[in-house]
């Protein structure tokens, strides 16, 4: 369990009280209270609370309860000493939404200077009876004069501790992820489009993992619309790629997201465009891949975007990105079978290649070392274009022709991505198509658009760490088929 500041204050100058204002929540809190010439008892209240919500008993030096309050607007902490004295407190609480605050607290007093006097002691017990939310904010006025120049409150906070208060590794790279192994919980630092630079729990800033971007396709090339992963809903535009183009395909980090590739009407393309997905806006140039290509299938690490495949002349080629720095694609390897139409998946350490030109083969990268693929197992059957979302755990492929032509399927299957074998079955598609896209948050999958006997608007989602059939999502902005998707889990 991992504790970690909440909230700390020194005051500058005589007479001042505290508030934290609203700060992060965690099942248990501790409040430290350093205080500089405290004459008066320490009044503590909770979100603002003044009503007759608080309770206490207290002994001083180990006595009798020399105190009973009940109904108070506050935790009333006695004054054992004389004169202006220095004092610490030190309370522990309970701080679950549906329950009553209950909390233990200590408050030493100097009592006298010099170590001929022993210090004083008050003891008590204490609760807010509020049960419908959790503390968010305390404040501590002194019911004397206030508190002196460099009287201080902090306020830790363990369990469901802020990002902000677990120590991470300085100076890593924006985009970055890291899991706290105790709690299991992933966090990732963001760059400035969201906050500067700092840390946040997987899914609790807006945007993390959260939005999903369609780009590209047929009839409607360089259009681009986006949806809130957790809120089914029709998309909204959001921009136009640089060059309109479909067989597109993309890779992302949390911030990012950078479309590569594609065919243009009469060319192979090798632009990369990029966007930030906070802020919906036209592409910008990234920079270009080391062969133009169409029919391509992009895996990232939320660092490093990995691009595979080659439509055309079929090749085995494999390059990647840095996905914050704009700059061209650099060699990374081959694919073991050279092959279109392929789909990616992938964890923060390893992206797996699927299906393409009527195979089965799935091969796989780890995406912060350059290098050849390997063999990861096979899919249910032959595919080509299928969509892919992840979790990072699971990949999940859905859609696809399982012919030569241009047939379609509603089979949705999935692999577990730290280990290789052949794919198992996860369930269907409401509506079997070709040539959709994929994105994905960390918990829930969208496939939209694709061929289905004419371009589909479709949009349905799945649970990607569950198995079942897909449910509606809601519709994109325009039907189309061979496009891409840009989220991040």
């Amino acid at each position: 369990m991992a504790w970690g500041k909440i909230y700390s204050n020194t005051v500058t100058a005589d007479d001042q009280s505290f508030d934290t204002g609203t700060v992060s929540t965690s099942k248990l809190i501790d409040i430290l209270f350093s205080q500089n010439g405290h004459t008066g008892n320490s009044l503590t209240r909770f979100n603002g609370d003044t009503g007759s919500n608080y309770a206490e008993r207290c002994d001083v030096n180990g006595g009798g309860d020399t105190t009973r309050q009940g109904g108070t607007s506050n935790i009333n902490v006695l004054t054992a000493g004389t004169g202006d004295v220095q004092t610490l407190t030190v309370m522990n609480m309970v701080n679950i939404s549906g329950e009553e605050k209950l909390s233990v607290y200590d408050t030493i007093y100097t009592n006298a200077t010099g170590t001929g006097t022993a210090p004083l002691r008050v003891r008590g017990v204490s609760k807010w009876s509020n049960t419908s939310a959790q503390i968010t904010q305390t404040t501590v006025t002194d019911s004397g004069n206030g508190f002196d120049t460099g009287s201080n409150l902090t306020v830790l906070g363990s369990d469901i501790t802020p990002a902000d208060a677990i120590t991470f590794a300085p100076n890593v790279q924006l985009g970055s992820r890291a899991e706290i192994t105790d709690s299991r919980k992933i966090y990732s630092r963001m760059d400035s489009d969201y906050v500067t630079e700092k840390w946040f729990e997987l899914g609790t800033v807006p945007y993390a993992g959260g939005r999903g971007v369609f780009g590209g396709g047929n009839t409607s090339g360089n259009t681009m619309d986006y949806i809130t992963i957790a809120t089914p809903s029709n998309a909204t535009d959001f921009g136009d790629l640089t060059v309109s183009r479909l067989y597109i395909d993309a890779v992302s980090s949390i911030t990012r997201g950078v479309f590569g590739g594609g065919w243009n009407g009469s060319a192979n393309e090798d632009t990369m465009d990029y966007i930030t997905f906070a802020t919906p806006s036209n592409a910008t140039d990234f920079g270009n891949l080391t062969v133009a290509r169409h029919a391509l299938a992009g895996v990232s690490s939320g660092t490093r975007g990995v691009f595979g495949g080659f439509g055309g002349a079929l090749t085995n080629v494999i390059d990647y990105i840095t996905i914050a720095t704009e700059g061209n694609a650099i060699d990374f390897g081959d694919l073991t079978v050279a092959r279109q139409d392929l789909a990616g998946v992938s964890s923060d350490t390893r992206g797996v290649f699927a299906g393409g030109d009527n195979k089965n083969v799935m091969d796989y990268i780890t995406i912060s070392t350059t290098g050849n693929a390997t063999d990861f197992g096979d899919l249910l059957t032959t595919l080509r274009y299928p969509a892919g979302v992840s979790n990072g755990i699971r990949g999940v492929f859905a859609g696809g022709d399982p012919n030569s032509g241009q047939g379609n399927t509603d089979v949705i299957q999935y692999i577990t991505i730290a280990t290789t074998g052949n794919a198992t079955d996860f369930g269907d598609l409401i509506v079997g198509r070709h040539a959709p896209a994929g994105v994905n948050s960390d918990t829930r999958g969208v496939i939209g658009g694709g061929y289905s006997g004419s371009n589909s608007n479709v949009m349905e989602y799945i649970t990607i760490a569950t198995t079942g059939n897909a449910t509606d999502f809601g519709d994109l902005t325009v039907a189309r088929n061979h496009l891409a998707g840009a989220s991040r889990f």
